[in-house]
């Protein structure tokens, strides 16, 4: 979800099954990983344009669940659920996704966020790992063409 509404973000293919998402941002780490971690920041930038969060719930410690459902425009719920593997304060979070929809399967798959300090600013690459290649080649697709390197 760190496109939205977001022109600076650089994607990448760090292997056939990960899609990485890279942006530099002119804030602290610490302020990233709070806007990444409290509901009351998620509020404010997760999903997709036009969208809200009608339930966002955040259990941050290893093992702890995360929910959100995020209301598209057109009023259609996505529940969204995953489990914290890894945290690192203001430095590192892993985490399982998964879009709960078992109309289309649930897919899942296992997330890495990095908040690389850079002496004011942050470099953040939120990397999405996919169970199959497939899975990763059709998430690509849909990311639109001019957040995308070329040949991707």
């Amino acid at each position: 979800m760190l496109v939205k509404g977001n022109a600076e973000v650089t994607v990448t293919l760090p292997s056939d099954r990960e899609i990485a998402f890279t942006r530099i941002f002119g804030r602290r780490p610490d302020l990233l990983f709070k806007a990444w971690t409290q509901p009351e920041h998620l509020r404010h930038w997760w999903g997709c344009d036009g969208s809200s969060l009608t339930v966002c719930d955040v259990d941050l410690r290893v093992g702890g669940e995360w929910h959100i459902v995020m209301r598209m425009p057109d009023g259609s719920d996505h529940p969204f659920r995953g489990v914290y593997r890894e945290i690192v304060p203001n430095e590192r979070l892993v985490y399982s996704e998964c879009y709960d929809v078992p109309q289309i399967g649930s897919p899942e798959w296992l997330t890495t966020v990095t908040f690389d300090d850079l002496h004011g600013s942050t470099r953040l690459i939120h990397t999405i790992l996919h169970r199959s290649t497939s899975r990763a080649f059709i998430e690509c697709r849909r990311i639109p063409a001019r957040h995308r390197l070329p040949g991707i």
